[in-house]
């Protein structure tokens, strides 16, 4: 398996200094740990640039993920055993191929669309 190459580090030379009160800290602590991210710096500075952070929760993609997984599992198994007593017509089978890829564009779609989100 291949190393991922890490893009370039980006040196950063010129720097910005501001003051903030405790109220203002506070806000700035409390929005940088819903976004889960632990430098200040990155938050300050993607707050800044892009001027919003999206949090997005992948939970539920992962779960659709893992249960068209089994799914395919199962139709693999369903069709190697059809294939065998060749109970199951061949169109059929192929239906069941058609449908479960039709899925995963749909699951598809929603990732390119989510991997768009900056």
């Amino acid at each position: 398996m291949q190393a991922k190459k890490r893009p370039p580090i980006k040196r950063r030379n010129i720097q910005f200094h501001f003051c903030v009160d405790e109220e203002e800290r506070r806000l700035i602590q409390a929005r940088m740990e819903m976004t889960g991210m632990v430098s200040r710096a990155a938050f300050i500075r993607r707050m800044v640039v892009k001027g919003y952070f999206v949090n997005v929760d992948l939970a539920d993609i992962n779960e659709t993920i893992r249960l068209l997984r089994n799914v395919y599992n199962n139709l693999n198994q369903l069709f190697k055993r059809a294939e065998e007593i060749q109970s199951v017509h061949v169109g059929e089978i192929d239906e069941l191929r058609r449908r479960y890829d039709s899925l995963w564009d749909v699951v598809n779609q929603i990732l390119k669309g989510l991997a768009k989100i900056e």
